[in-house]
């Protein structure tokens, strides 16, 4: 009987094609994970953004940090991005993320959405997915103490809370490079930010901003120590 032996060009054709397949797949998967940890984080910048903006309306002065916004703004303002972006939508973006990070999602208990826990564990801990320890979020201390009126003037462009080890911000190279993006052999590192307009903007190491496509319509120069809508410093806004 004849046996049927592979040669050893067939044999390295067949480990070429797994290798383009896993060089191909895995950025792709990972890019997957990556893509609903950013997702998740920005979930959570908009709520800040809206707990602040509320918070601010409600006492005409601009927090100094994220624990003194009340409960029931960050309840609200969560509740608002839930119906914004649809209930299902956001649950399977935590469902992803969970995937990675088994029980960083899913704790022990949460008054605001019970099957977010470890995010809103008690109305103002948010915790961005990609962080296993320490802050996650900081607001732009330049804002500190404004009126809503002058937070209203100032430029739309106006980062506003970010990625961060500490509390507050003074520009976009404080913001915390903590999420990958994968493209075959190169990774890159990149903080999220949203500014006025609830824009989310990605910054790589040093401030600068990543390119976004034309829909999203993002500025290109999110740093906050400069002085024009398109660099987001509310001090040299109008006033």
């Amino acid at each position: 009987m004849k046996k049927n032996n592979f040669t050893v060009s067939e044999i390295l054709i067949v480990i070429i094609i797994i290798g383009v397949l896993a060089t191909i797949g895995i950025p792709l998967y990972n890019n997957t994970i990556e893509n609903a940890k950013a997702r998740a984080c920005e979930l959570n910048l908009k709520t800040i953004l809206g707990a602040v903006e509320a918070q601010t309306l409600e006492h005409d002065s601009f927090p100094a940090s994220l624990s003194g916004i009340s409960d029931k703004n960050f309840n609200k303002a969560w509740a608002k991005v839930l119906k914004e972006e649809g209930s299902f939508k956001v649950k399977f973006t935590y469902f992803l993320v969970n995937l990675d990070e088994g029980g960083l999602v899913y704790a022990a208990n949460a008054p605001v959405v019970p099957w977010i826990h470890k995010f809103i564990s008690d109305g103002k801990t948010l915790t961005c997915p990609s962080v296993h320890s320490g802050n996650s979020y900081g607001i732009n201390a330049s804002l500190e103490g404004k009126t809503y009126e002058q937070y209203k003037q100032a430029p739309e462009g106006t980062l506003v809370v970010g990625d961060c080890n500490n509390n507050r911000f003074s520009g976009a190279g404080e913001l915390e490079p903590r999420h990958k993006m994968y493209n075959f052999f190169k990774e890159t590192d990149y903080a999220l930010t949203v500014n006025k307009k609830k824009q989310k903007i990605k910054v790589v190491p040093g401030g600068a901003q990543m390119p976004e496509s034309p829909e999203h319509g993002n500025p290109q120069h999110g740093n906050p120590e400069h002085g024009n809508p398109e660099h987001g410093n509310p001090e040299h806004g109008p006033h």
